[in-house]
């Protein structure tokens, strides 16, 4: 079997175990890479010649290549379970290279107002607050429907896209302002009438619409917003960036909804601490969806064990049970 065949033969095995389309991409990504540095040889002629040939030249970054060789190792190990390719493991002998940890931007919670007034449009800052408020991820967000809100329970009802699970997320104070804010605006948008159970949360909106301005000539934009309630939000990262952006934040790769999550997250992280509760790393990484505090720890930008030993043993005696010396003796 030729490698493109194999290719396709992985990629739809892997769709077929339901695996998430992100993920599928980033297994399909270093394959067509390799099909186009290497060609379209049969699978049997494939050798780690040709992963070394890849990396040479192409100078990715530690983390690309980490991701590339993991892909890359999945795929080679189907293949010889399946019998399409029998021999030695082309990607033997890479090891994952060291990347290095970088500083993400985390909004202070003093400009978490600016950053709801800079939002484009009433839409977009239902996006932003909930992103704030709840933590959720954009895939998240996307998926909320009307009925998701729950005030009688106090409530956002959603589905974790990553653990498949379902949870309730606390509506707070400020999130229930918002929401109370944006449904009043949602329904007079939608003519005053009473908006249906099953129509987005937080939807598309129509194409701008524009009017010939009588005493200039000119097209203006007719001011407002076009809701299409039955569709939902497209690449709400986008909105969370323009946003951020305004407020004097560089539009950077990566930045976005999660950073949202990461600066809510950590803002209450510090709060819970100010006030006491013992358990606030486990109460945060609950509101994201984390089982592991240390995952959370990470998430935050926060080094949990070094602020807890610093705290301990800043100004202690490190071994109270010691024995006091008599100090050194003059020379």
């Amino acid at each position: 079997m030729y490698l493109s065949e194999a290719i396709d033969s992985f990629i739809g095995h892997s769709r077929a175990r339901g695996l998430e389309p992100s993920t599928i991409d980033n297994l399909r990504q270093p394959l067509t890479r390799g099909l186009e540095a290497w060609g379209d040889l049969p699978m049997q002629d494939i050798s780690s010649h040709h992963v070394d040939q890849l990396f040479a030249y192409n100078q990715y970054k530690p983390r690309t290549q980490n991701l590339y060789i993991g892909a890359l190792r999945q795929f080679f190990r189907w293949a010889n379970h399946t019998g399409i390719r029998v021999g030695d493991d082309p990607t033997f002998g890479w090891r994952a290279r060291k990347v290095e940890r970088e500083d993400r931007v985390r909004i202070p919670v003093e400009r978490f107002p600016d950053l709801l007034d800079a939002a484009g449009s009433a839409r977009d800052r239902m996006v932003v607050a909930i992103g704030l408020y709840t933590f959720m991820r954009g895939s998240e967000i996307q998926l909320l429907r009307v009925n998701s809100v729950n005030f009688s329970g106090g409530v956002i009802h959603m589905r974790r896209q990553k653990t498949k699970e379902d949870d309730s997320m606390p509506i707070c104070l400020e999130l229930r302002e918002e929401l109370v804010r944006w449904l009043a605006f949602y329904r007079q948008n939608c003519g005053n009438e009473d908006l249906r159970p099953t129509w987005f949360l937080t939807p598309s909106k129509g194409p701008n619409t524009y009017r010939k301005d009588r005493a200039t000539g000119e097209y203006v934009q007719v001011p407002g917003e076009r809701l299409r309630p039955w569709t939902q939000v497209s690449h709400p990262y986008e909105i969370a960036k323009k946003a951020m952006h305004s407020i004097g934040y560089p539009s950077v790769k990566n930045e976005g909804i999660h950073t949202l999550r990461r600066s809510g997250a950590r803002a209450l992280f510090d709060s819970l601490k100010a006030q006491g509760e013992d358990q606030a790393l486990l109460i945060v990484g609950s509101m994201l969806g984390h089982k592991d505090t240390k995952v959370t720890a990470h998430y935050i930008g926060l080094q949990v064990e070094r602020e807890r030993r610093n705290q301990r043993f800043t100004g202690e005696r490190l071994f109270p049970d010691m024995p006091k010396t008599r100090g050194l003796k003059a020379i």
